[in-house]
Parts: structure tokens; sequence; C-alpha cells
């Protein structure tokens, strides 16, 4: 009986602890003063370190209970001071941005980086046979081999598709192996003549050494 007696006694002063702790810290504003706050509730003079160092007075059947709530005020306590220490941080940083920063300056722009150099070689080459009355004009790169080869005078036993070696989807669909197929395509769309086309893209043909890639830009 007269164990749970202590106990609940010091739970109870303990919360007060708390309490005067949380009521304290409301009012801190400087790292001085949350300082002074630390050292009392914290420091080797402390209630709680007094506590601590007298746990050994107590009987042994006390000893793990008043460690416990001891250690639980002590982490809550400090818990709250690290909080106090962030909220005077972002105070503080906030403050020196208001004395540094001038709103009045023009805003800086947000780099997004550069054309890729196919793409600028792309891009000149259209512009210059714009010039001379081409148009662009455009074709899937997984295509029919329909258009890509048949339609070109490209039956199925000619040495060119060897010669090519192209990647397969399916046994009609290929990525295409030049845009040669975007021609057909212009030419079975395209009803007024005479007409100036021109195709810029990417193609795929099985070749991959130093001097080749398996995808590569055609015009």
């Amino acid at each position: 009986m007269q164990e749970n007696i202590n106990i609940f006694k010091l739970a109870m002063s303990l919360s007060a602890l708390e309490c005067k702790a949380i009521s304290l810290l409301k009012k801190v504003v400087s790292k001085k003063e949350l300082q002074g706050i630390n050292i009392l509730f914290l420091g080797r003079k402390s209630k709680l370190s007094k506590i601590l160092n007298n746990i050994k007075k107590f009987p042994n059947s006390e000893k793990p209970k008043i460690g416990k709530i001891v250690n639980e005020t002590r982490n809550f306590i400090q818990k709250l001071i690290e909080e106090c220490n962030i909220k005077i941080n972002k105070k503080s940083y906030i403050k020196s941005l208001a004395h540094n920063i001038d709103v009045t300056l023009p805003g800086r722009n947000t780099l997004f980086g550069n054309k890729h150099p196919l793409t600028i070689i792309s891009e000149n080459i259209l512009h210059s046979l714009n010039l001379l009355g081409f148009s662009l004009f455009e074709g899937p790169e997984v295509e029919h081999d329909y258009y890509n080869f048949e339609a070109l005078n490209i039956p199925k036993n000619h040495p060119s598709r060897d010669m090519q070696d192209t990647f397969y989807v399916d046994s009609d669909l290929i990525l295409r192996t030049h845009t040669s197929s975007v021609q057909i395509r212009a030419m079975l769309n395209i009803k007024s003549l005479p007409m100036k086309i021109v195709s810029v893209g990417k193609v795929y043909r099985r070749d991959q050494d130093v001097s080749h890639s398996p995808m590569f830009h055609q015009v």
C-alpha cells in the first residue's frame, strides 16, 4: 500500500513538472531563454536528476516503476524543448530573409536545358527545305511491312531485306528501316500534285558496332 502511495505522489509531482515546463516554454522567444529552461528541467541540479541520483534510496520493488515514470517525464520535456528550438530557428530564419531579400529585383528564369544536337540539326534541315517549298510529312515508327517494303517494290525475297535486317514486332508489323515508308503514305493521302514532302525521324536496323547504332535518324 505504501509503495502505491509513493508512486502516486511521485507521478503527481512529475505531472506538475510537465505542466510547468509547458507553461514556461510557451513564453520562450530566444535561445538563451531556452537554454535556461533546459538547465532548469534537465540539468545536473534539476529535480529529475536528483530523483534519478537518489533512486538507490527507494525500495527495490519501487525502483523500476520510479525509473520508468521519471524517464518518461524527462523524454517528454526534452521533446518539448526540441520542438521549441525548431520554432525559434524557423522564426530566426524567416526574420533573416526579411532583411536579405529585395522583392523589387526581377525574378530569375528557370533553365530547362538545351535542345539535343540531333533535334537542332533536324530543325535546321527542315527549315532549309521548307524555304524551298517542301512540307513536313510524318509517319509511324512501328510500320506495316507493306508500307516499308512491298509498296516500295521490295518483295519478300529481295536481298535488301537481309541487308537491313529488320526488327519484327509480328509477321506484319516492324520497326521501320527507313523513312521512305512515309513517301507511300503521303502519295496515298495527298491528292493535289505536284507534291514536295520531307520526312525526318528515327529508323531501326539490327546493326550495332563502333560506327553503327540499331536506332538512328534519317531524312
